[in-house]
């Protein structure tokens, strides 16, 4: 049974992982629900081995799922081929823990910028390096770094591109799994304040992967707490923000 209203809805999701020379696989995931609605921003905090990034993998159809749905603006993508996780990827975006791996080194920013403006949009080339300008602006990068390569930027600068990448297409819903845990203390606030301002105009929805309970409570509206399976139930909450 789905949540009504909601934009992202998981019901019962199951992962397990074959295990060589093993009957039994790893479970890395065990019957774990959670729900997300428009604007809303959901905190999944957990201990590793929780199943965080796992469920976040599911969700992106990157992880195997042995049992349960996920469900997103109505639609099941338990098993969306390549094609439907195509149309899907205009409005669920994702920004990765480490900001130094998640850019190609051998790409300008300005075309992973404009990458997904081509697949999805289509728009002749004036048009996208105005978009991609626009963007940088919005998470306090001057637009001349578009003709600059990633090596040129720090860590805190590199997430702000990923993130400007993951909001091109104006997505509904973006995942963030870990975004701020390879970033010093100072940088982190900068990148958490920024993705507020950002919900804020945009509206967009985040699912918010921390193991920091700090940073997730500042994030977030719920928090979803893990336990790894064999430990337990999972558990939701409402943060303290006082």
């Amino acid at each position: 049974m789905t949540t009504v209203g909601a934009l992202l809805d998981v019901r019962d999701l199951t992962v397990d992982y074959p295990v060589r020379h093993a009957r039994t696989p790893y479970r890395a995931v065990d019957s774990v629900s959670l729900s997300i609605a428009p604007g809303e921003t959901l905190g999944l905090v957990g201990e590793s081995g929780s199943g965080k990034s796992t469920i976040c993998l599911s969700i992106l159809g990157l992880a195997p799922v042995t049992a349960g749905t996920i469900t997103f603006a109505g639609q099941d993508i338990t098993r969306a081929t390549r094609a439907q996780r195509r149309t899907i990827g205009k409005d669920l975006q994702v920004v990765f823990q480490d900001p130094y791996s998640s850019l190609n080194p051998a790409r300008t920013v300005g075309q992973a910028l404009s990458e997904p403006l081509e697949v999805h949009e289509k728009l002749p080339a004036a048009q996208r390096r105005d978009r991609v300008a626009q963007m940088l602006e919005r998470v306090g990068l001057p637009p001349d770094a578009a003709s600059r390569y990633p090596a040129g930027f720090s860590g805190g600068q590199r997430q702000r591109i990923a993130i400007a990448r993951a909001l091109m297409l104006s997505p509904r819903l973006v995942i963030c799994d870990e975004p701020v845990s390879a970033l010093d203390l100072s940088v982190q606030a900068q990148i958490l304040n920024l993705l507020a301002d950002l919900q804020r105009d945009l509206s967009v929805a985040y699912l918010f992967v921390s193991h920091d309970q700090a940073v997730v409570t500042y994030m977030a509206s719920r928090i979803k707490v893990l336990t790894p399976p064999s430990e337990g139930p999972d558990h939701e909450k409402k943060p303290d923000h006082n």
